[in-house]
C-alpha cells in the first residue's frame, strides 16, 4: 500500500479505480444440518458416560436444553478430511474454518486423541 501510494504521487503509475470486492456465500441450511449430523456420528465422536458430562445450551427460541458431552476422536483437520472424502460426490464446498465453526457446543476437541488406546495416557 505504501509503495503504491508513493508511486502514484509523481504519477509513475495510474491510480486504481477498481477496488476488489470480496464475495461472501452463505452456507445452505442443508449443508449445516449435514455437518451437524456428521458430528453426531459414533465413529466421529465419543459420548462421555458420566452423570456430570452435560452442557446446558439455549436454542434460538430462548429455551434451555441439556446435551451430553461428546469428544472428537480425531483432530479437526482429520475430521474435516473425512467429511470431504465422504461427501465428495455431493460437491460440498466447505472450508475448514466453516466446518470448525459449525461444530456443536457439546463437541469437545480431545487434546491427545492419538495417545488414547495406546497405553500412553497423560
Amino acid at each position: 500500500m505504501v509503495v503504491q501510494h508513493l508511486a502514484q504521487n509523481p504519477n509513475i503509475i495510474s491510480k486504481t479505480t477498481h477496488q476488489h470486492t470480496r464475495q461472501q456465500h452463505s452456507l445452505s441450511i442443508e449443508l449445516k444440518e449435514l455437518v451437524i449430523q456428521f458430528y453426531q456420528r459414533d465413529d466421529i465422536t465419543y459420548q462421555l458416560p458420566g452423570k456430570r458430562d452435560y452442557v446446558t445450551v439455549t436454542d434460538d427460541n430462548g429455551e434451555s436444553m441439556t446435551l451430553q458431552k461428546r469428544i472428537l476422536l480425531y483432530n479437526i483437520r482429520e475430521t474435516y478430511q473425512l467429511f470431504v472424502n465422504e461427501y465428495s460426490n455431493k460437491n460440498v464446498d466447505l472450508s475448514l474454518t466453516s466446518f470448525n465453526e459449525l461444530r456443536p457446543v457439546n463437541k469437545n476437541v480431545d487434546l491427545f486423541p492419538r495417545l488414547k488406546g495406546q497405553g500412553l495416557e497423560t
